[in-house]
């Protein structure tokens, strides 16, 4: 049984659902997270807090502490929702879910690389 099956809707929206979703890092709106209060952006799109194998806790407070703000001030934009979202969203920061680059997007170029029709032509 996985951990998702005793968690009600409400609890999976609260740990999982971004604050905002867009297809990448260059078409989000930051003139919007700027004008909703947001003055400090981390980015983690390669994985590299999640292999840091400390709490994401630890690394907002950092950043709190470091810059003065409160967590109301601060975003986090990541392409994952069990590292970058569930880590923002346990410490109360406004998260960004991008889309990950990798074999979905290997997939659908490969597509768009093939002759017109469904694939190769039979010998």
């Amino acid at each position: 049984m996985s951990k998702f099956e005793d968690m009600s809707s409400e609890e999976l929206r609260r740990n999982y659902v971004p604050g905002v979703y867009q297809h990448s890092i260059y078409s989000i709106d930051y003139q919007k997270l700027k004008d909703a209060g947001i003055r400090l952006l981390s980015f983690d799109i390669d994985g590299t807090i999640a292999e840091a194998k400390k709490p994401f806790s630890k690394n907002f407070q950092k950043l709190q502490d470091r810059f003065g703000l409160e967590k109301s001030q601060m975003a986090h934009v990541g392409n994952s929702q069990m590292d970058g979202v569930a880590g923002g969203n346990a410490v109360g920061v406004t998260t960004c879910l991008v889309r990950r680059v990798g074999k979905a997007t290997k997939v659908v170029n490969a597509a768009k690389k093939r002759p017109s029709g469904r694939g190769a032509e039979a010998a």
